[in-house]
């Protein structure tokens, strides 16, 4: 490069240039514009660098723009300068999607706010509320700005206002970049204009922007320089004169190159462009309102032609990102905010012309949100552009072009228009960012005020909802089911929730206040008008008359009337807020009916829906149930339907309203009192469920008071409680079922009060198992009794299922405080009665409808059916007795009580059926309570079928066979008619049966004799039995009957008879006369077809709503007259109680009416009386013989358990006094362990013929190589310096400290010795875990078993069968191997007696010089090396070979090693030692029963044995002649003396278990412990050895004399610790160099006796702990339990039978003990320990470093998994953007390894090893194929198990105790140490496989 400052230009050799300074190059042309400005050469330059003619795309052009801006500075010098000046109130930082924001509702004045990371960190926020959240659309930091968010919220580096921090870059700085800014942009504008044409951009739209990454990005790096270069870059776009004198049609200079052609080509695309551009129709009077809905947009600045060029490419998101990065800026942003004004009434076209609108949608809210969240800016656009207009213009056009015939009513005459919901528009949310600008914009109050006074605006908005008013409407199938369920109703759903609701709860925000009052009105008004063109639209029924007889809707259901929502909730607001009048309100005349009949046959569709009745629909149907009542959005559907639909029930005639409910239901014939009356509407099985449906919605209208004026604070009560009462729901679930705009929404402090009132928390839980429970609410015990409320559940309850799992936790309440003690039924549904006075003054009470003929007559038909009708629900029952309960107890405000009432005059003889209004003179409930209905006269319809019709003659004769079953009590049984007259109708039965011949009065009994009706005890009561019968033939006789005969209760009080002899031919009465057989008219001829004819007819009925709630609480009590009246005083002191079933509430409400008024109460004495006049005096009788008989069955039972008890008694003491001695025997000869197969069941002992195996799961485990010499815990790093922390550390735990040992071994001994192999143990990385559940199974029935999982019937599996993996037949844990059980070498050793100690070293030594290798049939054989086989398979290959030379000693280390791996694992779960086993591994340990130890030595010892034969068979006899000093054997002489590991250089536990494997199984106890006795000695010598290089050099001189002098007074023995240490630091002092002071080795602090006591303990307890646990497994001897950790080294001395019980174990005492442990085969110990010294010395002789390595020791600690930080968000800080170590790159899924702290790339191809993505190969290398992961954006734990992976859960919790997976609630989190703790014990445990069953294959992809 050339320097400028060097080079002298003379000018009169080359003059300075535009290609000249091209030539010089950019850092020497940047200098020179510098030092001799000028504009017109810099132009000059600026020409030729961004001439169209060069591609854009060319990097050398932006490169050039950097210099020349820096002048005389690099590009990096100069952005550091200018950034330097940066005094920015805003921060302003853009962002796309899926970035991580935050956002403070606490600091928030916008509920759009949101802030970056870092300005949210220097903010304080502590205590707020605040979420994280994932930006879906992209956004800008709102910090610094004061009108989205609270200045207390701002950070630390923004929202100054000290005018003296604010310092300005100086001009010379900035003189070159304004220079060029113009020129920039206008080249980035001529290149949009080149590339605008339609064919360029339909085919390379994604091209055209490619090709401007370079130049955006290096825009958006001038825009990263902030403040000062952001202002150069504003006024350049902002400034109209820059935007006019560029002139790009006249260009004057030279065209050689075409560029001038270009140029004026380019203008002409953009005058086509701008003229191209979709314009929606407008009306010319609203153009000339605006110049946002001209029809040709002028641009000014070069912003607005950017901008329209952001329209036109459709919002590409870097160019978004440009325009964003300038708002901080605020007279851009108010420039910005009109252009894109100017252009927004164009973006529907946009929006629905666009093949791909789910990303476009959001780029377009990303900008939009950023402009109209300010309430200053959004109110100058509304006044001075119209914004309003612009927008909902917008949202009419886009909908209007989807538009279909309604098909509501008749769709001939329906000329109403509806969006169609198939269409893309609707499908794909494309209006989503209108109508979200739309409510962003309502939420200014003058913005909204604005809306609701332009009445204009209001017309088109309620045309535009118009559109969507009776949408999707669905058609009910009767026939085939519907060959494809649409899926549109969530288009649908979505469409009026975001584009109606969401706007109107924006503007009753707003209207709250009186003041307001107007202005809701006039909204009202045309939500009125616009109902009512709706209305004539459709071509409804708009009279009652009409409405009631229209039946064009029944087949047809929509859920969508936004226009009826509108007026429901605009009058409950202006009512509950505004103090509005109803009446003022109110629409006149008809129009009520008109306007509830929709909302009505909504409800009667729902209700159906639920019965079943659109099944043929499919499953869509239940799915728009569904979101209807969804509790989220029920404040803007169902809740303000059920509202409107109570105002008319206020304010409509009730008799009306009732009887248009009943019929649109389809329930009014069913009240017919008719025998033959049928259902033109339903079938037989969808009566009663419409009847339960039409009783629930009378309830819900008399009860549900959510819109109708309930306070706040008990409506947030009531919905809380009803979501609680549904089941437990945890926080985030309760938010999310909560109203949408409900005020605990949108207060949360309210929210939190009431929670805590009605809930209790039960925090999050964990069990063993794996399994566990979030934080979770559920509801107080006083909730049950104060606010459940089955009505309000129904209403909320979306499935019927939560409903009935209210009812069945209420039932579980009652039964457990005693409140229901009745064990044969569960509670009625404890309704609850609202209070007396409605919720606001002078409002009409809905209950109204409660008081009226039209009631009492439904009531009346209901009851009469419930007594009769066996079909009939309990539910029906409880829903009737509820609303007669509340019209008894509601007083009706005509009635004064003073009024004399006389029902037996006044009153119709007869009652036309099912004209209820006439029943009744009064709408007094005194009067029609009592009124008793005597006759009803019915139409019938007669049909007569064909006389040849002989199936139908059977049928009928079988019908006619009514037999009453033998009754079980004697006084209810089959009732007898005298010839004096009717029976008593107190003998009927309480459960009445249906007239068996419907349609005829067939088996009604006329008197034999007129009857007195002043007998029957009631004025013009007629017995049940007479039937007045009409025909056109005439008046017809009475048929006499005499003799007894017996009758059964039917339908309507009839008593249909039966003759004694069973058969009796009944006639009609009607035909009896007229020679008429019952099959028809006798002119009937044979083959004729069926006939007709109509008649009127009186059926006679004589019941009273009291006298038939008397039979019912008959029927359900099943008793008769069950029903006692209190007393006077008892009436007075009566409370009333919510819990009971069918009785209690019949009672009940008896005893309200009685209480109600005393004639009441005499009617319900003289109805008892009449009904059952002989109850009085037979009750107590009948009463006692009841109770008696029962009391003598009992003891009957009694006695009869008694005397089984005595026989059962009696055979057993038999059976055991039979031949004791034979039998106890005979057991003690068989002394052979029997087992049970899990798959036979067969109970055996494993035999050759037949053996047992036990099922075990193998599995490869690296836990152990996570061990550490410290016992604080690894911590996850959370910055650099702690990552370089955990990187040292990491390089030193046990897996690196065994690969070290390794290596020196092998480069030492290797070629000297071919066992050195076998002087360690390498499974700690890639070892093999073995763990079974226990059961048995026969080997034979194993191979049966495995191969029928393999059939195609068991395919589908989550196991894996080629690796030979299946399921425990009995508790499905997993599994993949068997250990076969074999039965012991000798059966009598075991009973061997105990050996001496010098026998035991004897026989020792004589059996490893003589080891057999057992002799086994296949049956065991193949077995064991299957098993041995799988051990193998089950580790890596990277894990398997060591050293290739010496594959036996490999092979057998492996063998070895796996036992003790199992060995140690189990000390692990132990919590690493014996102290408190009990407390401390209880949960991890599994029990003796349950350890496969034993099976799996039996399989090793097998293997061990073959290869200690086949490697070297004098290895161990030498090893154990050398290990206590005995004379070897001949057979091992020659090799005594052959170069070997040294024996202080070998693992003991190794030695151990390598000698127990070889000698005969079972070995003998006193062998065990010798072998234990002789490895303990080792072991000591070892730690001492070991020890002695970690004291100082003066204390070591100090223990050599005291060693001295210990062992001279004690006659060479070592009889103390100070012995034994000096003579191994006596003897190591041999060798010069040995001990070393250069700090190699880390001194002692402490080296006291009591320290080195300490320290010799504590290197002797790994050994003793292993070997403790071996014998127990070996003999079953339960393992000490010591209580602290000073009694755990003598428990196991003496547990180990190396020392006797210490009386007092002290530390002090643990020196002493330990060295008297010390027991030898020879007399003289000190030679051998010289002996072991001295082969240690001669290696240290030839390498002191290496001897001094070899021979060190480390204490490991309990392996743990790295310990995280308390609050989540430090992770994620740290973690989100960090990069991979592997790939460098950013991780989409950032997981972070739980047990080494590694970032992987999880399901990243970036850093695959091999086949295997990243953390499948980490797993391997970290964990042996189990690994522990934590993913960053989610906080879930990934388990990796071997080929699978689950989602383990989360550790970290919200302060509610829930996960938030997936950070989509973004709340605080913090560690849940119990969680955590349960993920550590599943890893120790190895468990995961059986705790978790999610599992999935990750097929080596994650």
């Amino acid at each position: 490069m050339v320097d400028p400052k060097k080079t002298a230009v003379k000018e009169d050799e080359e003059p300075v240039t535009a290609e000249a300074l091209e030539r010089r190059g950019k850092r020497w042309a940047a200098n020179f514009l510098k030092r001799e400005p000028s504009p017109r050469l810099l132009h000059q330059l600026l020409d030729k660098l961004l001439s169209p003619l060069k591609p854009i795309s060319d990097e050398n052009i932006v490169e050039w723009m950097r210099w020349i801006m820096a002048a005389d500075k690099t590009p990096e010098e100069f952005a550091e300068q200018v950034r330097s000046y940066d005094n920015a109130q805003r921060c302003g930082m853009v962002w796309t999607a899926n970035f991580v924001a935050y956002r403070c509702r606490t600091c928030g004045i916008s509920p759009c706010m949101s802030l970056c990371a870092e300005c949210f960190q220097r903010g304080n926020h502590d205590g707020h509320d605040y979420n994280m959240f994932w930006s879906q659309a992209g956004g800008a930091c709102d910090c610094g700005d004061p009108y989205v968010m609270k200045p207390s919220g701002f950070c630390s580096l923004h929202g100054q206002t000290d005018p003296a921090a604010q310092r300005g870059p100086p001009d010379s700085l900035m003189q070159l970049p304004r220079e060029m800014m113009p020129r920039i942009f206008s080249r980035l504008l001529v290149y949009l204009r080149i590339n605008s044409r339609a064919e360029n951009m339909e085919s390379n739209d994604a091209s055209i922007m490619q090709r401007l990454d370079g130049y955006l990005n290096f825009l958006q790096d001038l825009c990263n320089m902030r403040t000062a270069m952001r202002a150069c870059m504003t006024e350049a776009l902002t400034s109209r004169e820059l935007y006019r004198d560029m002139d790009l049609v006249q260009i004057t200079q030279d065209d050689a190159h075409g560029e001038t052609k270009l140029l004026r080509e380019a203008y002409r695309n953009y005058v086509e462009a701008v003229n191209s551009m979709p314009n929606p129709d407008v009306a010319p009077e609203l153009r000339a309102l605006s110049p946002a809905l001209q029809e040709n947009i002028q641009h000014e600045t070069m912003l607005d032609e950017l901008v329209f060029w952001t329209y036109k490419y459709e919002f590409p998101t870097k160019l978004v990102c440009l325009l964003l990065y300038m708002l901080p800026d605020q007279r851009y942003k108010e420039c910005f905010t009109r252009a894109f004004v100017l252009h927004y009434a164009r973006i529907s076209q946009m929006l629905s012309a666009s093949t791909d609108p789910d990303p476009l949608t959001n780029r377009v809210v990303h900008v939009s949100v950023q402009l109209f969240s300010n309430e200053q800016l959004a109110l100058r656009m509304t006044e001075e552009l119209h914004l309003l207009h612009a927008m909902v213009i917008s949202l009419k056009h886009m909908t209007s072009q989807i538009l279909i015939n309604s098909q509501l009513h008749d769709p001939a005459r329906n000329t109403h228009k509806v969006a169609s919901c198939g269409d893309k528009i609707m499908k794909n949310h494309c209006y989503w960012p209108l109508v979200s600008d739309l409510s962003n914009v309502l939420s200014h109050k003058p913005v909204a005020l604005a809306f609701v006074s332009d009445d204009g605006l209001l017309q088109m908005w309620f045309s535009y909802l118009s559109m969507y008013q009776g949408m999707h409407v669905n058609i009910r199938q009767l026939d085939a089911h519907v060959d494809m369920e649409p899926s549109t109703y969530y288009a649908a759903f979505s469409a009026e929730l975001e584009g109606s609701a969401a706007p109107m709860w924006a503007l009753l925000t707003h209207l709250k206040e009186p003041g307001t009052a107007d202005l809701t009105k006039r909204l009202l008004r045309h939500a009125y008008a616009a109902l009512q063109q709706w209305h004539d639209a459709i071509g409804c029924p708009q009279t009652y008359e009409e409405i009631v007889e229209d039946d064009s809707m029944d087949l047809r259901c929509t859920f969508h009337l936004p226009l009826h929502r509108y007026v429901a909730l605009i009058i409950s607001e202006a009512v509950k807020r505004q103090g509005v009048s109803l009446q003022e309100l109110l629409p006149t005349g008809n129009t009520m009916f008109t306007l509830i009949s929709h909302l009505l046959k909504l409800q009667v569709s729902f209700h159906e829906i639920s019965a079943g009745m659109w099944v043929r629909n499919g499953n869509q149907m239940k799915g728009q149930t569904m979101t209807y009542t969804q509790c989220h959005f029920c404040c803007s559907m169902v809740d303000p339907d059920i509202y409107l639909l109570q105002l008319g029930a206020m304010t409509l005639d009730p008799d009306k309203f009732l009887t248009l409910v009943l019929k649109k239901f389809h329930v009014w014939e069913w009240l017919s009192f008719a025998p033959n009356a049928t259902n033109s509407h339903l079938e037989a099985d969808q009566e009663i469920p419409m009847v339960e449906a039409c009783l629930t919605f009378l309830a819900t209208l008399l009860c549900v008071r959510t819109c109708a004026g309930m306070p706040e604070d008990e409506l947030a009560k009531l919905e809380i409680a009803t979501q609680l009462c549904m089941g437990d729901k945890t926080h985030s679930q309760l938010m999310d079922l909560l109203p949408e705009k409900s005020e605990p929404m949108s207060n949360p402090a309210l929210f939190e009060a009431v929670l805590a009132h009605v809930s209790r928390y039960r925090g999050p839980a964990s069990e063993a198992s794996g399994n566990m429970q979030q934080g979770i609410y559920g509801p107080k015990v006083e909730v049950w009794d104060t606010l459940y409320d089955p009505i309000y559940v129904f209403l909320r309850a979306m499935v019927r299922k939560e409903f009935q799992g209210s009812m069945d936790r209420f039932t579980a309440y009652v039964k457990s405080t005693g409140q229901y003690t009745d064990s044969k039924g569960s509670p009625w549904p404890p309704y609850k009665v609202p209070p007396s006075q409605p919720p606001l003054p002078d409002i009409p009470d809905v209950r109204r409808i409660l008081h009226c003929n039209t009631f009492y007559g439904a009531m009346l038909a209901i009851l009469r059916r419930c007594v009769s009708d066996p079909l009939v629900s309990e539910q029906v029952m409880s829903l009737a007795i509820f609303l007669l309960e509340m019209a008894t107890r509601k007083p009706e405000k005509e009635f004064t009580g003073q009024e004399v009432f006389r029902t037996d005059m006044d009153q119709p003889d007869e009652c036309e059926d099912l004209q209820f209004t006439e029943w009744f003179r009064t709408p007094w409930s005194v009067d029609n309570l009592r009124r008793v209905v005597d006759n009803v006269t019915v139409v019938t319809e007669r049909v007569y079928p064909s006389s040849s019709s002989s199936e139908s003659d059977e049928m009928l004769m079988e019908s006619m066979e009514m037999v009453v079953e033998e009754p079980e009590d004697e006084d209810v049984g089959v009732l007898h008619l005298s010839p004096d007259g009717p029976p008593p109708l107190a003998a009927l039965q309480t459960q009445q049966r249906p007239a068996l011949l419907a349609g005829t009065e067939v088996g009604r009994l006329p008197p034999s004799e007129p009857m007195d009706q002043s007998a029957a005890g009631g004025s013009g009561a007629a017995h049940a039995g007479a039937v007045a019968s009409t025909s056109a033939a005439g008046a017809v006789g009475e048929q006499q009957y005499s003799g007894p005969l017996a009758l059964v209760a039917c339908s309507g009080g009839e008593l249909v008879p039966r003759s004694q002899q069973g058969d009796l031919l009944l006639r009609s009465p009607a035909s009896h006369d007229m020679g008429e057989s019952w099959y028809g008219p006798r002119g009937l001829q044979d083959g004729a077809g069926p006939s007709s004819t109509t008649t009127t007819t009186s059926v006679a009925f004589g019941d009273s709503i009291v006298s038939l709630l008397l039979k019912l609480h008959s029927k359900l009590s099943d008793q008769p007259d069950s029903y006692r009246l209190p007393s006077d005083e008892q009436l007075a002191n009566f409370k009333e109680s919510r819990v009971g079933n069918g009785p209690h509430f019949v009672g009940q409400l008896l005893t309200f009416i009685a209480k109600k008024d005393p004639l009441l109460k005499q009617h319900i004495k003289e109805t008892r009386n009449r009904l059952w006049p002989r109850a009085t005096e037979d009750e107590s009788p009948r009463s006692e013989d009841r109770e008696a008989r029962r009391r003598m069955a009992r003891e009957r039972q009694q006695r009869l358990m008694r005397q089984f008890a005595n026989r059962q008694r009696q055979f057993q003491e038999q059976l055991e006094t039979e031949e004791p001695d034979v039998a106890a025997s005979s057991r003690r000869e068989r002394n052979v362990r029997e087992y049970d197969c899990v798959i036979c069941g067969q109970s055996s002992a494993s035999t050759a013929e037949r053996p047992f195996g036990l099922v075990v799961l193998l599995q490869a485990t690296s836990v152990l190589s996570h061990q550490h010499t410290r016992t604080e815990p690894l911590q996850l790093p959370v910055d650099e310096e702690s990552s370089q922390q955990l990187r040292s550390r990491l390089r030193h735990n046990r897996a690196a400290f065994v690969d070290s040992r390794h290596d020196r071994l092998a480069s030492t001994f290797e070629n000297v010795s071919k066992n050195w192999l076998l002087s360690m143990n390498l499974g700690v990385t890639g070892g093999v875990h073995v763990q079974t559940c226990g059961h048995n199974i026969h080997l034979d029935c194993h191979r049966m078993y495995v191969r029928s999982l393999t059939t195609p019937d068991a395919r589908g599996q989550s196991i894996n069968l080629n690796k030979g993996e299946y399921s425990c037949p009995l508790c499905r844990q997993l599994c993949n191997h068997v250990l076969p059980l074999l039965e012991p070498d000798g059966a009598a050793a075991a009973l061997q007696p105990a050996y001496s100690r010098a026998e035991a070293y004897t026989a020792i030594g004589r059996l490893l010089n003589d080891v057999q290798v057992p002799e086994y049939n296949n049956n065991f054989a193949e077995p064991i090396s299957h098993a041995m086989d799988g051990m193998t398979r089950v580790t890596f290959p990277k894990f398997r070979i060591t050293t290739p030379q010496t594959p036996a000693q490999n092979i057998l280390n492996f063998v070895n090693s796996v036992a003790r791996t199992h060995l140690e694992i189990e000390v692990i779960q132990r919590d690493g030692g014996l102290t408190n086993t009990a407390d401390a591994a209880a949960q991890l340990v599994p029990s003796v029963k349950r350890s496969s130890l034993v099976p799996l030595l039996t399989v090793l010892g097998y293997n061990a044995k073959m290869l200690s034969l086949e490697n070297d068979p004098t290895y161990l006899p030498v090893m154990w002649s050398r290990l206590n000093g005995l004379i070897p054997s001949a057979r091992s002489e020659i090799t005594l003396f052959q170069p070997d590991v040294p024996l202080l250089l070998r693992d003991p536990t190794s030695m151990l278990l390598l000698t127990v494997l070889t000698l005969p199984m079972p070995l003998p106890v006193s062998l065990y412990a010798c072998i234990v006795q002789a490895l303990y000695n080792l072991a000591y010598v070892q730690a001492c050895a070991a020890l002695t290089f970690h004291v100082p050099h003066a204390r070591r001189r100090e223990l050599v004399r005291a060693s001295q002098l210990s062992r001279a007074s004690a006659g060479g023995r070592l009889s103390s610790m100070e012995a034994a240490l000096g003579l191994v630091v006596e003897l190591f002092s041999g060798v010069a160099g040995l001990y070393t002071e250069d700090g190699v080795d880390e001194l002692l602090a402490d080296t006291s006796p009591h320290g080195l006591a300490e320290q010799l303990a504590a290197r002797c307890l790994p050994f003793l702990r292993l070997a403790a646990v071996l014998r127990l497994h070996l003999y079953q001897q339960p393992l000490p339990d010591p209580r602290s950790a000073d009694q755990e080294l003598p428990a196991l001395l003496h547990y180990l039978q190396l020392a006797e019980p210490a009386p007092v174990a002290t530390p002090d005492a643990h020196g002493a003990l330990t060295v008297s442990s010390m027991r030898w085969a020879v007399a003289d110990g000190e030679a051998v320990v010289q002996a072991w010294c001295h082969e240690f010395l001669s290696l240290a002789q030839h390498s002191q470093s290496t001897a001094r390595e070899l021979v060190r020791q480390q204490r490991w600690c309990q392996p743990q998994l790295l310990r995280l930080p308390r609050e989540y968000k430090t992770i994620f800080l740290f973690y989100h953007r960090r990069q991979c170590t592997r790939c460098g790159l950013m991780p989409k899924d950032p997981t972070v390894c739980l047990l080494c702290g590694t970032l992987v790339c999880l399901r990243g191809q970036c850093c695959k090893v091999g086949t295997q993505n990243e953390a499948v190969a980490h797993s391997v290398d970290c964990g042996s194929g189990t690994c522990i992961f934590l993913a960053v954006n989610s906080s879930t734990v990934i388990v990796i198990r071997g080929r699978r992976a689950c989602l383990w859960g989360s550790v970290y919790l919200d302060s509610f105790g829930e996960e938030d997976r997936e950070l989509k609630r973004g709340r605080p989190l913090f560690l849940c140490e119990e969680r955590y703790r349960l993920l550590q014990n599943l890893w120790l445990s190895h468990a995961f496989d059986n705790t978790r069953r999610r599992w999935i294959w990750h097929k080596e992809m994650l």
